[in-house]
């Protein structure tokens, strides 16, 4: 086994790793500032033109696939593990996850049938006290907004505690704002798995909107049955209050794909509304 292989690589007490403040690293950029560019995703139909130029590449011997589904990853890990070797560092087996079927990363548990939310980070908002003032409510609010993409119609549930965080804004707790409270830690205790979105199948976009805010649910149907890949939902402004209903609708519509955008760009895909006025287009 590979790592019976690289036994020695990992530490077996806290003394083994040793410890050093002496690294740093600069980089010189003369008289340029550096370029910031924060991360993004890649729209699927991008990615699938890789995928045909990786394809090109292979019928024409320029590159070839591995026999062995695990052939690459093993083999990489084995670079990986001989660099270390060479370098003589250690690895601490308790921050290393090699081989499972599923990780928790950053609150979440990744797996093969998708992304859910992670249990012990739920249990504390399951646990959650009534908010006493702003800041509790506002640490309340920051934890379940992380989650929002979990939560349908995420912030028209939160609204009513959303206005108690406003400036000038009386701390009063009423029966909205318990309902809401309830609701939210319900939604997420009850969370479903987000699936992982399926190139090759089309995505099924529903849109709606309420006097205070817009939503949307992106999913694909798969052996027969709808799955979501992912929650949206955002509160309107003042102005975007006013807009007649239909406005209201096409808003939904409009800001849904832009949130999307990373996975419909340049592809066809069904959009549904409720509205009567848009089922003639």
């Amino acid at each position: 086994m590979l790592i019976d292989e690289y036994e020695e690589l990992f530490s077996c007490t806290s003394g083994d790793l040793g410890r050093t403040k002496l690294a740093q690293h600069r980089i010189e950029t003369g008289n340029h500032s550096p370029i910031k560019q924060n991360p993004r995703r890649l729209p699927i139909a991008k990615t699938t033109e890789v995928k045909d130029l990786l394809r090109d590449m292979q019928e024409r011997d320029v590159i070839e696939p591995s026999s062995s589904s695990w052939a690459s990853p093993i083999d990489n890990l084995r670079r990986v593990f001989e660099k270390l070797k060479e370098a003589k560092l250690k690895l601490n087996p308790s921050k290393c996850n090699l081989f499972r079927h599923e990780v928790n990363y950053l609150g979440h548990i990744i797996s093969a049938d998708g992304v859910r939310t992670d249990p012990q980070k739920v249990s504390a908002v399951k646990d959650w006290r009534r908010p006493k003032n702003v800041h509790e409510l506002r640490s309340f609010l920051g934890l379940c907004t992380y989650y929002r993409r979990f939560v349908k119609g995420f912030s028209s549930i939160a609204r009513p505690l959303h206005r108690l965080t406003e400036n000038k804004q009386r701390f009063l707790w009423t029966d909205e704002c318990k309902e809401a409270f309830n609701s939210l830690k319900a939604a997420l205790t009850s969370s479903p798995i987000l699936v992982y979105p399926d190139p090759e199948k089309k995505f099924i976009l529903d849109t709606d909107a309420s006097h205070e805010s817009v939503g949307a649910v992106l999913s694909q149907e798969i052996n027969g049955q709808e799955h979501v890949i992912a929650y949206w939902s955002k509160c309107l402004s003042k102005p975007e209050r006013n807009y007649c209903v239909t406005r209201k609708e096409l808003l939904a519509i409009v800001k849904a794909v832009e949130n999307f955008h990373s996975y419909l760009y340049g592809r066809k895909f069904l959009l549904r509304t409720d509205h009567a006025s848009w089922h003639g287009f």
